[in-house]
């Protein structure tokens, strides 16, 4: 199923976001930079074999909606 018009409007107004990245693709670090500027709240999970010591390093580490 594609989504409509309204749904990508939906998504933009969402206030958390969560990002997963294995530091392979600079444009992650510079969603979340970008959300955060925002003012939107980002989980950041670093599935690296090094990550970060302020992201997440699970999914499973998510807080629950």
């Amino acid at each position: 199923m594609e989504p409509t018009t309204l749904d990508w409007e939906k998504f933009w107004e969402a206030q958390t976001f969560a990002i997963v990245t294995d530091r392979t693709k600079p444009a992650m670090k510079w969603a979340a930079s970008e959300l955060k500027s925002h003012g939107k709240k980002v989980y950041l999970v670093d599935l690296s074999e090094k990550p970060d010591s302020e992201s997440l390093k699970n999914v499973s580490s998510l807080p629950q909606a």
